[in-house]
């Protein structure tokens, strides 16, 4: 008895420990999250120079006249989606929709957290990356010499101030689209969830299951009780393999159709993208550009908290002890 006693004692000491350092650990991780949210923003809202192109244009020899590019003399037709109504359809609906269901539907107690962690950092990478890109490439928009009001001999933009739809910096961000890799990161992040907690993932997960095995030694109770150099939780081998509870899930077809459903999101970001065309702010290499980077982004980090490797409902609400065992074994 004595024994018991001495070896549930150190399993509740390894717990509490176990607990707190998770919670450091989260918290430091959160913290990262937030710090490349907000070098996003620092990015977006301080007002920096692009890279200056000159100003396209030919001079007649015969008349001495200026002619327009074509290209970036395009008539600026408002906006279809508006930069505040952009990131409330791709970043505040997306993240309470999501926390919503994290709260209500999730599985293990972290999916809270990691729902603050894959919007913020996400949404803080792609933010620091398009707006490096613009910044460094400098191209001029489809409506460059509207927002330019270039003076007579072409060499300098008039426009300084925010005129006409924009100024003339503005006119050299085309590339990539802001409205397009915003779009894309937060509706395929609110998209990649559903899919994981409804559709083909969530199928593979309840058609699996896990079984836990302990080492040789963690089955030898004095060695565990007297062996006072082991403070850690012992090693343990996880078997993965095909479930045979039936009942868990419902037919394959049900979950395909509902897979599909679950990237409905998108089709809302293909919309804003798309329209940035139509309203003649971007080329459409500058639409699919950002629409490749905002998935590409979205996808990475939603890879990071919900992994895409076989899981089952038992295996993920082990996976944080999992990982601090691990710390420690190392």
């Amino acid at each position: 008895n004595d024994e018991v006693a001495a070896l549930s004692s150190n399993q509740n000491n390894d717990n509490v420990i176990a607990s707190s350092a998770n919670k450091k650990m989260r918290l430091i991780e959160k913290m990262i999250c937030f710090l490349f949210f907000i070098l996003a923003l620092l990015i977006t809202l301080i007002p920096i120079n692009p890279r200056q192109r000159p100003i396209p244009y030919q001079k007649l020899e015969s008349s001495g006249e200026y002619v327009y590019n074509l290209s970036y003399n395009e008539v600026l037709n408002g906006e279809t989606v508006s930069g505040l109504f952009m990131l409330f359809m791709a970043y505040v609906l997306p993240f309470a929709i999501q926390l919503t269901l994290s709260r209500v539907c999730g599985i293990a107690a972290t999916t809270t957290h990691n729902t603050v962690c894959v919007y913020h950092l996400g949404f803080g990478i792609n933010g620091i990356v398009t707006g490096v890109l613009k910044l460094y490439v400098g191209y001029l928009r489809p409506v460059f010499y509207e927002m330019c009001q270039a003076n007579d001999s072409f060499n300098e933009c008039m426009s300084e101030t925010e005129t006409l739809g924009g100024n003339s910096n503005e006119g050299r961000k085309s590339f990539p689209s802001g409205h397009a890799s915003w779009s894309f990161t937060g509706l395929t992040l609110l998209s990649l969830f559903l899919e994981y907690r409804f559709g083909m993932t969530q199928f593979r997960k309840l058609s699996t299951t896990v079984m836990m095995i302990p080492s040789k030694d963690e089955g030898d109770s004095e060695n565990s009780v007297n062996d006072n150099t082991h403070s850690h939780p012992r090693r343990r081998k996880v078997i993965i393999g095909p479930s045979n509870d039936n009942k868990r899930h419902k037919p394959i077809q049900f979950y395909r159709m509902v897979s599909l459903a679950c990237y409905l999101p998108m089709v809302l970001a293909g919309f804003i993208a798309v329209s940035r065309v139509v309203d003649n702010k971007h080329f459409p290499v500058d639409v699919v550009g950002g629409s490749v980077l905002g998935y590409a982004v979205a996808s990475l980090v939603h890879s990071m908290w919900y992994p895409s490797w076989p899981l089952t409902i038992e295996s993920e609400l082990m996976l944080e002890s999992f990982s601090y065992e691990n710390e420690f074994e190392s």
